[in-house]
């Protein structure tokens, strides 16, 4: 177990739950659900820590990005140095910094034999943006421009961003499935595909919804 220092500060949950009310824009939530969030304080190892002591085991590592765990003083000392050289530097074309390069060049020794560059990103929503704007491209450099149709799994949780919400027709995540518009999209359209499993999200019986697990794909 990794220890992170312990704030010997006192928390007032009281105000800050009321700051978090007045000034604190959540995201995909609604204030109803948010009536009582938790406080966390500090984390270690695997574990989350409450204002009052509790501890989380943090399933979701974060959110998929703290794969090793809170507390690595040695992360935290690596990181430090670093933006004390460089803070950061962007990636366009004229530009690049020795960390990113050295990253790059390491990824490409652990991963397939295929792959030859990589291309660094920050989130699902810029990853898949880029992946749809990359493929675009390369089907441009083939002659084939009107190849832009993308496979996705319909009303798929890939990203929550507009592009990935209208691949996946999550534009209004609070409609029923029923509800759902189901236009056909010039870009998206719906062929038969073999039945998968129906999904059913745990939520109370007002918000309980079905989600047909079907394919939009094109050719």
């Amino acid at each position: 177990m990794v220890h992170a220092p312990v704030s010997k500060e006192r928390i007032d949950v009281d105000q800050i739950l009321r700051v978090d009310r007045e000034h604190l824009i959540h995201p995909l939530s609604h204030p109803a659900d948010h009536a009582r969030p938790v406080v966390l304080v500090r984390g270690e190892g695997a574990e989350l820590v409450d204002a009052n002591g509790k501890r989380y085991f943090d399933a979701l590592s974060g959110l998929w990005n703290v794969n090793v765990g809170h507390g690595r003083a040695e992360l935290a000392n690596v990181a430090a140095e670093q933006m004390g050289t460089l803070a950061f530097n962007n990636n366009y074309v004229g530009f690049v910094n020795v960390p990113a390069a050295r990253l790059a060049e390491k990824l490409i020794e652990l991963t397939y034999p295929n792959l030859n560059a990589v291309y660094f990103t920050t989130s699902g929503a810029e990853s898949n943006e880029s992946a749809f704007k990359t493929a675009r491209f390369f089907w441009k450099l083939q002659e084939q421009p009107d190849k832009v149709k993308i496979i996705s799994r319909r009303w798929a949780r890939s990203c929550s961003r507009m592009t990935t919400s209208a691949r996946t027709r999550l534009l209004n995540p609070r409609l029923t499935c029923r509800q759902r518009p189901r236009r056909r999209s010039r870009h998206l359209p719906r062929l038969p595909f073999r039945r998968l499993p129906r999904l059913r999200c745990r939520l109370p019986p007002r918000r309980s919804i079905q989600l047909p697990s079907r394919l939009l794909c094109s050719r």
